[in-house]
């Protein structure tokens, strides 16, 4: 791509990061492709169940012991609201 999106794409990441948006900084990584990285995020952000969702519907996730049990986890933990 053009490398002042590059940029913004990267600015804009950052700039989410910082300011503990992590539901839409993970938005950003599933868009991208790096659905174990939208897991964190998701988790992170205390989304639990939308982290679920993403992962039943990726295979890689679905093989990941470790995706698996964090999430189940974080369900169990009754940190199962949606915002």
């Amino acid at each position: 791509g053009h490398p002042e999106l590059d940029n913004l794409r990267r600015s804009y990441y950052s700039y989410l990061m910082e300011t503990n948006q992590n539901e839409k900084a993970g938005e950003v990584k599933e868009n991208e492709g790096d659905f174990t990285g939208a897991v964190n995020l998701y988790l992170k952000a205390g989304l639990p169940a939308k982290a679920a969702w993403l992962a039943m519907s990726r295979d890689e996730l679905l093989a990941s012991h470790d995706v698996i049990s964090r999430i189940t986890a974080a369900l169990i933990k009754g940190e199962f609201y949606e915002r």
